[in-house]
């Protein structure tokens, strides 16, 4: 499994109209009020897309919720699938729309630059990319073979149990990540008690919807697919050593 690197959905100059609305429908409306018509990239449509690309970051709203379910009852390809659809994809998406409003306040207000929340921003979508290229790279692919060679799909190939790598200290990320992103809305904030700026509003929403996705993350990872692969690890050996 490659790491999705797919930008269609982000808020780049290289995406058309259709890339914006997939990931954010609300933005069709925004766009119409543009003028940006389909078809066209942003940056083909306009020589200087930075006003565009800002007002498309603001009138995007923060992903809903992931749909509550029995997650105990999917399969581990099912849940892989769930953490790609639910979480990886549009986490991508909101660091990048966040990282339009973080530049644009940053270059702007010096109490922003105060409190350095450019700086906290980046080093924090810097850890999760890494992780979720880490997870999509190395982990899920791991999860995906033991489930397959469970169901007899390919063979048991124990080196993959030698080369496995520390799951639970992986997954165990998303409280470390979880804790950056609340002191970084705290630093958010502190900074909007000294200037009013709807633009930091917009960033501290933004975050708190990460930090309550990044939750339900992590729970699904820790408490629901790396028991699962555990549990496909442990009929591995016992098939092996029978």
């Amino acid at each position: 499994m490659d790491p999705q690197r797919n930008t269609s959905g982000q808020i780049r100059p290289i995406n058309r109209r259709e890339d914006f609305t997939a990931a954010y429908p609300e933005l069709d409306e925004v766009c119409a009020s543009l003028g940006f018509g389909p078809g066209l990239p942003l940056q083909s449509w306009c020589t200087e897309p930075g006003w565009a690309l800002l007002a498309l970051a603001r009138g995007a709203h923060p992903p809903p919720a992931p749909p509550q379910a029995d997650w105990s009852a999917l399969e581990i390809s099912e849940l892989v699938e769930n953490i790609l659809h639910h979480h990886h994809r549009p986490m991508r998406y909101e660091l990048r729309r966040l990282g339009v409003l973080v530049d644009h306040v940053h270059g702007r207000d010096a109490v922003v630059r105060e409190f350095a929340l450019e700086p906290a921003f980046r080093r924090l979508e810097a850890g999760l990319i890494d992780h979720l290229e880490q997870e999509e790279r190395d982990i899920f692919p791991y999860c995906l073979a033991c489930e397959a060679a469970i169901r007899g799909r390919s063979d048991a190939d124990l080196r993959w149990l030698e080369e496995n790598p520390p799951l639970r200290e992986l997954w165990s990320f998303t409280d470390d990540a979880t804790d950056v992103m609340r002191h970084l809305s705290a630093l958010i904030g502190a900074a909007r008690k000294r200037i009013e700026d709807s633009d930091l509003a917009l960033i501290q929403v933004g975050v708190e919807a990460m930090v309550a996705d990044l939750v339900v993350h992590g729970v699904k990872e820790g408490d629901f697919l790396l028991p699962a692969t555990v549990f496909a690890e442990e009929r591995l050996q016992a098939r092996h050593f029978r």
